[in-house]
């Protein structure tokens, strides 16, 4: 728990929320007007942000001020999101849609994402950070998996687990559209 006045940290969430959204520091200024050094700052927890700069954070990553300040033991367990309500994230190509279905207060260890594959659609990630896990089901259509020199072929009704802290690659190879549910277990930084 804070001390009273004292800034939540936001660091972590930040820097997951731009991962998650495939952004880079770079983007991120781009898109919230806020320097690319204070958002590393940010993210370091190295910056006290003021209110207006983590309003145009929060603005640019779609979540509210509230969102991004609560704190992780918040005891709020049900909540309703509409679709219209729920962030999506589309590759520049257009083959490939991520729909974030996990809250704000779980970014830091554990993410879910609706995934939608166009064919021929790949979704290239960057290693995540050490001992991170990816859990793939597959619900419709097929879908290919390549992390380093491992390869795995999944179907409709069939969930693959692979390490993620290593650049790893999502392909849809099939004749139709594929949709599966992503869920992150995320791993811890190596300092």
């Amino acid at each position: 728990m804070n001390a009273v006045g004292e800034m939540p940290k936001i660091g972590r969430k930040v820097q997951r929320l731009r991962q998650a959204y495939k952004m880079s520091l770079d983007d991120l200024a781009a898109k919230s007007g806020v320097s690319k050094s204070v958002l590393s700052q940010i993210e370091r927890d190295q910056n006290n942000p003021t209110l207006s700069t983590i309003w145009r954070i929060c603005r640019a990553l779609n979540i509210t001020v509230e969102e991004i300040v609560r704190e992780e033991t918040d005891p709020r367990v049900f909540d309703v999101v509409t679709d219209q309500s729920t962030p999506v994230i589309h590759s520049e190509d257009g083959k490939c849609t991520l729909r974030i279905l996990g809250p704000i207060t779980t970014v830091n260890w554990l993410q879910w994402y609706e995934v939608f594959v166009e064919p021929g659609g790949a979704l290239e990630s960057e290693q995540h950070d050490f001992g991170t896990l990816e859990n793939l089901t597959v619900l419709e259509g097929q879908l290919t998996i390549e992390t380093g020199e491992d390869f795995g072929r999944v179907e409709a009704g069939e969930t693959i687990r692979y390490p993620a802290d290593r650049p790893h690659t999502i392909v849809n190879p099939g004749p139709g559209r594929a949709r599966a549910f992503m869920v992150v277990v995320l791993g811890r930084p190596v300092r």
